[in-house]
């Protein structure tokens, strides 16, 4: 497990997962993104830690998921959409590489990701 990974977790606190990993925008929009994928834990009523290789636009999260209940599976799952769109919305669809893009495109896109 990174440091990252080790310190997002709380005692006493919800558990905190990985979750929406990998992500990566153009990084002349990564303020952008950053914002968004903000409002969009506020909106959720989640809270995340952030680390990645934000020079190349690349960002991780650990988040207070709750993945226990068929709810909060839902919530994931509607979380989870909205962030692909936002991702894809900024993405320089010329330099998607990683397996979480390839998703995002292809979810937004409405097609099967293919390796």
């Amino acid at each position: 497990m990174s440091r990252t990974g080790r310190d997002g977790a709380t005692r006493g606190a919800a558990v905190n997962y990985e979750g929406w990993e990998d992500a990566a925008v153009a990084p002349e929009h990564l303020g952008q993104y950053l914002r968004g994928v903000r409002d969009l834990w506020t909106e959720f009523g989640y809270e995340g830690a952030w680390y990645g290789h934000f020079g190349q636009g690349c960002v991780h999260t650990r988040n207070n998921f709750e993945l226990s209940s068929h709810e909060g599976l839902q919530k994931y799952r509607s979380y989870v959409e909205r962030a692909a769109d936002l991702c894809v919305s900024l993405a320089d669809r010329s330099r998607v590489n990683t397996a979480t893009d390839r998703v995002a495109v292809s979810y937004s896109l409405g097609c099967t990701a293919r390796e």
